[in-house]
């Protein structure tokens, strides 16, 4: 009888450890992905029309930065940080690097927990903008319950 009960006590202390740690997880993946659009924007020369396939909207975020040679000095062409959001996937950022740069292009999945995301331009057209709202939503199913966190950001860009 003493064993099933501490059996019982174990499982229960399990599930609440299970649902506190994935709450934390959501709260520290959302932190990491305003830090890292925050940093991306800072580092923007200005938010573009568009680039390839993206354009930008409230949805979508393009930055264009000045291409970099390898020694990490500014060329005079361009390259593009876009963020997006994909259905089962989450955010994704995609780099397009110009052929002269030396920074990495490619995409990766920057978080999974993130639903939606809006970006507000400070002036229209958005080429204009000195800073960017944004605000992220971003859930988690715990235990069969959703789990939600919103966080908001106001960014100005370094360049402007």
């Amino acid at each position: 009888v003493l064993v099933v009960i501490i059996g019982e006590i174990f499982i229960r202390q399990s599930v609440v450890y299970q649902v506190a740690n994935s709450g934390t997880d959501l709260v520290r993946a959302q932190e990491k992905t305003l830090e890292s659009i925050q940093n991306d924007i800072r580092t923007a020369r200005s938010v573009a029309v568009s680039s390839g396939i993206y354009t930008t909207s409230s949805s979508t975020l393009v930055l264009e930065l000045a291409s970099i040679d390898s020694s990490g000095s500014p060329l005079s062409s361009f390259d593009y940080i876009i963020y997006a959001t994909s259905t089962n996937v989450g955010l994704i950022r995609t780099v397009v690097a110009s052929p002269a740069s030396t920074r990495k292009g490619g995409q990766e999945t920057v978080d999974s927990y993130v639903k939606t995301i809006l970006f507000t331009y400070s002036a229209n057209p958005v080429t204009a903008s000195d800073s960017i709202k944004v605000a992220l939503i971003s859930s988690v199913v715990i235990r069969g319950k959703e789990k939600i966190e919103s966080g908001t950001i106001t960014v100005k860009l370094r360049n402007k």
